[in-house]
C-alpha cells in the first residue's frame, strides 16, 4: 500500500506532543522515518481575487509574476500588525516545518 496524505497527517500529529517538551531526539527519529518512507506534505495553497483577477499562491513557489510586489506588501502588513501590538507565537512544529 502506498502512503497517502492521510498517512502523512497521522505522522505529523505524532510529532506534536514531542515538540513543546523539547523531545527533539524523538522528533528527529520520526522525521527520519518519514524520509525513509518517502512521506511528504502537500504544499499549502491560497488564492485571492483582486479586481476580477484570481491570484494563486503555493507555499514555497516564487514564480508569481509580481512576487516582488507580493513580498513588499506582505512586509508592510507585518509592520502594520506589529505597530498595533501583534506579536506572533510559534510552536515547535512550525519551527520544524520552516
Amino acid at each position: 500500500m502506498k502512503p497517502t496524505t492521510e498517512h502523512y497527517h497521522c505522522v505529523v500529529n505524532l510529532l506534536a506532543p514531542y515538540t513543546p517538551s523539547g523531545r527533539w531526539n524523538e522528533v528527529s527519529y520520526m522525521r527520519y522515518i518519514m524520509k525513509q518512507k518517502d512521506l511528504r506534505k502537500v504544499p499549502g495553497c491560497s488564492w485571492v481575487q483582486i479586481g476580477g483577477e484570481l491570484h494563486v499562491f503555493v507555499a514555497g513557489d516564487k514564480s508569481h509574476p509580481k512576487i516582488g510586489d507580493v513580498y513588499t506588501t506582505l512586509a508592510l502588513l507585518v509592520m502594520e500588525m506589529q505597530f498595533t501590538g501583534y506579536m506572533p507565537t510559534f510552536n515547535g512544529a512550525e519551527i520544524l516545518c520552516s
